[in-house]
Protein backbone atom coordinates (compact mmCIF):
# COMPACT_ATOMS: atom_id res chain seq x y z
CA UNK A 1 0.00 0.00 0.00
CA UNK A 2 1.23 3.14 -1.24
CA UNK A 3 0.01 6.77 -0.72
CA UNK A 4 0.79 9.51 -2.73
CA UNK A 5 0.10 13.33 -1.40
CA UNK A 6 0.31 16.21 -3.75
CA UNK A 7 1.47 18.91 -1.51
CA UNK A 8 4.67 21.25 -1.38
CA UNK A 9 7.51 20.14 0.88
CA UNK A 10 7.61 23.65 2.36
CA UNK A 11 4.00 23.29 3.92
CA UNK A 12 5.27 19.80 4.90
CA UNK A 13 8.09 20.81 6.40
CA UNK A 14 6.42 23.81 8.68
CA UNK A 15 4.27 21.57 10.67
CA UNK A 16 7.08 20.54 12.12
CA UNK A 17 7.11 23.98 14.90
CA UNK A 18 4.34 25.40 13.49
CA UNK A 19 3.22 28.38 14.21
CA UNK A 20 0.22 29.13 16.39
CA UNK A 21 -2.33 29.54 13.75
CA UNK A 22 -1.20 26.53 11.85
CA UNK A 23 -0.72 24.82 14.88
CA UNK A 24 -4.59 24.99 15.95
CA UNK A 25 -5.65 24.29 12.43
CA UNK A 26 -3.29 21.03 12.62
CA UNK A 27 -4.67 19.94 16.14
CA UNK A 28 -8.45 20.50 15.14
CA UNK A 29 -7.93 17.78 11.94
CA UNK A 30 -6.02 15.31 14.03
CA UNK A 31 -8.58 15.58 17.16
CA UNK A 32 -11.42 14.76 13.97
CA UNK A 33 -9.10 11.95 13.11
CA UNK A 34 -8.30 10.50 16.92
CA UNK A 35 -11.42 11.70 19.07
CA UNK A 36 -10.18 11.39 22.96
CA UNK A 37 -11.48 7.97 23.98
CA UNK A 38 -14.73 8.27 26.06
CA UNK A 39 -14.25 8.59 29.85
CA UNK A 40 -14.74 5.07 31.66
CA UNK A 41 -16.82 5.15 34.35
CA UNK A 42 -14.42 3.43 37.08
CA UNK A 43 -16.61 0.13 38.82
CA UNK A 44 -14.91 -2.17 41.53
CA UNK A 45 -13.22 -4.97 40.05
CA UNK A 46 -11.82 -6.90 42.72
CA UNK A 47 -10.77 -9.74 40.86
CA UNK A 48 -9.29 -8.32 37.34
CA UNK A 49 -5.53 -7.69 37.16
CA UNK A 50 -6.76 -4.88 34.50
CA UNK A 51 -10.21 -3.60 33.64
CA UNK A 52 -11.78 -4.46 30.07
CA UNK A 53 -10.51 -2.28 27.14
CA UNK A 54 -7.75 -0.52 29.64
CA UNK A 55 -5.34 -2.12 27.14
CA UNK A 56 -3.34 1.04 25.18
CA UNK A 57 -3.21 0.59 21.36
CA UNK A 58 0.44 1.67 21.23
CA UNK A 59 0.14 2.82 17.64
CA UNK A 60 -2.79 5.07 18.08
CA UNK A 61 -1.42 9.23 18.60
CA UNK A 62 -1.88 10.82 21.54
CA UNK A 63 -1.96 14.33 22.63
CA UNK A 64 1.54 14.35 23.38
CA UNK A 65 2.56 12.64 20.35
CA UNK A 66 1.12 15.69 18.64
CA UNK A 67 2.33 18.38 20.57
CA UNK A 68 5.98 16.91 20.26
CA UNK A 69 5.15 16.67 16.15
CA UNK A 70 4.23 19.98 16.00
CA UNK A 71 6.62 21.38 18.18
CA UNK A 72 9.47 19.60 15.73
CA UNK A 73 10.57 17.48 19.12
CA UNK A 74 12.51 14.76 19.56
CA UNK A 75 9.88 11.59 18.70
CA UNK A 76 10.97 8.23 20.75
CA UNK A 77 11.02 5.15 19.27
CA UNK A 78 8.51 3.68 20.58
CA UNK A 79 6.11 6.19 19.47
CA UNK A 80 7.59 6.69 15.76
CA UNK A 81 4.85 4.07 14.35
CA UNK A 82 1.82 6.42 15.87
CA UNK A 83 3.66 9.77 15.30
CA UNK A 84 3.61 8.59 11.59
CA UNK A 85 -0.33 7.57 11.26
CA UNK A 86 -0.39 10.69 12.78
CA UNK A 87 1.37 12.65 10.44
CA UNK A 88 -0.18 10.65 7.35
CA UNK A 89 -3.52 12.66 8.55
CA UNK A 90 -1.86 15.78 8.55
CA UNK A 91 -0.34 15.37 5.09
CA UNK A 92 -4.04 14.54 4.02
CA UNK A 93 -5.25 17.79 5.69
CA UNK A 94 -2.43 19.72 3.77
CA UNK A 95 -2.64 18.14 0.51
CA UNK A 96 -4.35 18.88 -2.75
CA UNK A 97 -5.05 15.78 -3.09
CA UNK A 98 -4.15 12.43 -2.09
CA UNK A 99 -4.80 8.69 -3.35
CA UNK A 100 -3.92 5.62 -1.67
CA UNK A 101 -2.84 2.63 -3.98
CA UNK A 102 -3.39 -1.32 -2.93
CA UNK A 103 0.06 -2.05 -4.36
CA UNK A 104 2.25 -4.53 -2.66
CA UNK A 105 5.80 -4.36 -3.00
CA UNK A 106 6.10 -7.57 -4.68
CA UNK A 107 3.40 -5.70 -7.25
CA UNK A 108 5.67 -2.29 -7.23
CA UNK A 109 8.85 -4.78 -8.24
CA UNK A 110 6.99 -6.45 -11.04
CA UNK A 111 5.46 -3.17 -12.73
CA UNK A 112 9.05 -1.26 -12.37
CA UNK A 113 10.53 -4.18 -13.86
CA UNK A 114 7.80 -4.31 -17.13
CA UNK A 115 8.65 -0.04 -17.17
CA UNK A 116 12.00 -0.80 -17.69
CA UNK A 117 11.73 -3.90 -20.01
CA UNK A 118 9.74 -1.27 -22.20
CA UNK A 119 12.37 1.33 -21.99
CA UNK A 120 11.60 3.64 -19.19
CA UNK A 121 14.97 5.39 -18.10
CA UNK A 122 15.37 4.19 -14.49
CA UNK A 123 15.86 7.96 -13.23
CA UNK A 124 12.15 8.24 -13.86
CA UNK A 125 11.32 4.69 -12.08
CA UNK A 126 8.17 4.95 -9.71
CA UNK A 127 10.47 4.37 -6.52
CA UNK A 128 12.50 7.53 -7.42
CA UNK A 129 9.16 9.71 -6.73
CA UNK A 130 9.69 9.17 -3.35
CA UNK A 131 13.48 8.90 -2.91
CA UNK A 132 14.39 12.26 -1.97
CA UNK A 133 14.14 12.88 1.81
CA UNK A 134 11.80 14.74 3.23
CA UNK A 135 13.67 16.82 5.53
CA UNK A 136 12.02 16.23 8.73
CA UNK A 137 12.17 14.69 12.52
CA UNK A 138 9.83 11.94 12.09
CA UNK A 139 12.43 9.30 11.30
CA UNK A 140 11.45 6.55 8.67
CA UNK A 141 10.95 3.24 9.67
CA UNK A 142 13.12 -0.07 8.76
CA UNK A 143 12.51 -0.37 5.21
CA UNK A 144 10.27 1.90 4.94
CA UNK A 145 9.79 4.29 1.77
CA UNK A 146 8.88 7.45 2.52
CA UNK A 147 10.19 10.96 0.63
CA UNK A 148 9.03 13.01 -2.02
CA UNK A 149 9.88 14.37 -5.58
CA UNK A 150 10.43 17.74 -6.77
CA UNK A 151 7.67 19.52 -8.92
CA UNK A 152 9.91 19.77 -12.25
CA UNK A 153 10.58 16.08 -11.68
CA UNK A 154 6.91 14.66 -10.83
CA UNK A 155 6.27 17.01 -14.74
CA UNK A 156 9.59 14.66 -16.45
CA UNK A 157 8.73 11.02 -14.81
CA UNK A 158 4.87 11.94 -15.95
CA UNK A 159 5.84 12.75 -19.86
CA UNK A 160 8.61 9.46 -19.54
CA UNK A 161 5.69 7.51 -18.18
CA UNK A 162 2.89 8.42 -20.89
CA UNK A 163 5.66 7.60 -23.31
CA UNK A 164 5.44 3.72 -22.15
CA UNK A 165 2.08 3.51 -20.47
CA UNK A 166 0.10 2.11 -23.58
CA UNK A 167 2.58 -0.43 -24.32
CA UNK A 168 3.01 -2.06 -20.46
CA UNK A 169 1.05 -5.12 -19.07
CA UNK A 170 -2.66 -4.20 -17.91
CA UNK A 171 -1.60 -4.21 -14.24
CA UNK A 172 1.05 -1.88 -14.52
CA UNK A 173 -0.71 0.41 -16.63
CA UNK A 174 -3.52 0.15 -13.65
CA UNK A 175 -0.96 1.20 -11.51
CA UNK A 176 0.95 3.94 -13.76
CA UNK A 177 -2.68 5.52 -14.51
CA UNK A 178 -2.97 6.02 -10.83
CA UNK A 179 0.14 7.78 -10.89
CA UNK A 180 -0.20 10.08 -13.37
CA UNK A 181 -3.44 11.16 -12.03
CA UNK A 182 -1.77 12.83 -8.40
CA UNK A 183 1.38 13.92 -11.53
CA UNK A 184 -1.57 15.65 -13.09
CA UNK A 185 -2.49 17.66 -10.40
CA UNK A 186 0.66 18.22 -9.01
CA UNK A 187 1.66 19.90 -12.71
CA UNK A 188 -1.60 22.40 -12.11
CA UNK A 189 0.27 24.25 -9.54
CA UNK A 190 3.96 25.34 -9.29
CA UNK A 191 4.36 25.06 -5.64
CA UNK A 192 2.99 21.58 -5.52
CA UNK A 193 5.33 19.09 -5.15
CA UNK A 194 4.67 14.90 -4.40
CA UNK A 195 5.22 13.01 -1.01
CA UNK A 196 5.09 9.26 -1.11
CA UNK A 197 4.40 7.04 1.63
CA UNK A 198 4.66 2.94 2.46
CA UNK A 199 3.25 2.76 6.08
Amino acid sequence: MVDFYAVGIDDVRDMFGADESLSAELTTAARAAFPDPPERRRSFLPLMRRAPGSTIDTNLPSSDDLSILLSGGYIAPDRMRASWRLFHVLLDHRSSAHIRSEISADELDAAEFDLARHGLDSFYSLRKLGERQLGIPLRTLEGQLAGYAKHIHVLETAAALRGVVDVVEASTRTIVNEVLGMCDVVASDDRLDLVVLDL
